[in-house]
């Protein structure tokens, strides 16, 4: 990766096609290069598991961009609408900008993102949960094999207000009805 001064805080923005390879290339990068990286985070896998993403509407790729360049990625997936079921799938910084804060900027992205579209929980695995609980997701589960954390965050809605809300709608589009 060319050298970028991080002058400014990065971008946040949506993944656009043309940044599928270079992210490949991060996410590779940031789980130990291409010897390393197990598989599942090598850059083909990651390549395709992207081209796919960016098909699905209940998929969120972010990228953090400096002057034009991606420097991270992270992933936002509805996994069940009925019960507002969000999952946080996949976050990497390439290791030249890791420890500058944006791969908390994602995380916050993420959530926002996840929050506006009414999530009531939001879900991630990984292997850093402290890095996660900063952002008030609490430890679930460890896995005893993998020895991953399984971390959720519940958004506290006030179903009431919802209820009265579109209770209010409705009754605003039967009144332009009559």
């Amino acid at each position: 990766m060319k050298p970028l001064l991080l002058r400014e805080a990065p971008a946040i923005r949506q993944m656009r096609p043309s940044d599928i390879e270079a992210l490949a290339s991060i996410v590779e990068a940031a789980h130990g290069g291409a010897v390393a990286a197990p598989e599942r985070y090598r850059r083909g896998v990651i390549s395709d598991r992207l081209h796919f993403s960016s098909a699905d509407p209940s998929c969120f790729a972010l990228v953090a961009d400096i002057g034009g360049t991606p420097v991270g990625l992270g992933l936002l997936t509805g996994v069940e609408w009925a019960s507002a079921f969000w999952a946080m799938t996949l976050g990497a910084v390439h290791p030249d900008f890791q420890g500058r804060g944006i791969g908390e900027r994602l995380i916050e992205a993420r959530l926002s993102i996840a929050q506006a579209r009414g999530a009531g929980m939001v879900a991630v695995s990984t292997h850093a949960p402290r890095r996660i609980e900063r952002h008030g997701f609490d430890v679930v589960e460890i896995n005893p094999v993998s020895g991953a954390s399984f971390l959720v965050r519940s958004f506290k809605r006030d179903l009431g207000a919802d209820v009265a809300l579109a209770e209010g709608k409705f009754l605003l589009m039967a009144r332009d009805d009559q």
